[in-house]
């Protein structure tokens, strides 16, 4: 994959994300258990793809990867 493939994975990752925020806030009237699922399962699969991108990718950067897809976190298990 390229750098190119990489940040577009991460557009689409943060795009769904905000709509399952927009989900939350208009269906589940801002529900805080809900939202706290989607973070959950963002987070998961954000973490995923990275342990699967430096597999594939010797150069894969984790720190330009969590920028991209906004998050702080820098420690992927």
């Amino acid at each position: 994959m390229t750098r190119k493939d990489y940040e577009a994975t991460a557009r689409a990752l943060r795009e769904a994300a905000a709509l399952a925020y927009q989900y939350a806030d208009n269906f589940r009237e801002g529900d805080y258990a809900y939202r706290q699922g989607i973070e959950c399962a963002y987070e998961e699969v954000v973490c995923a793809l990275a342990r699967m991108f430096s597999d594939d990718n010797p150069r894969f950067s984790l720190e330009r990867w969590l920028a991209a897809t906004g998050r702080a976190q820098k420690e992927v298990a």
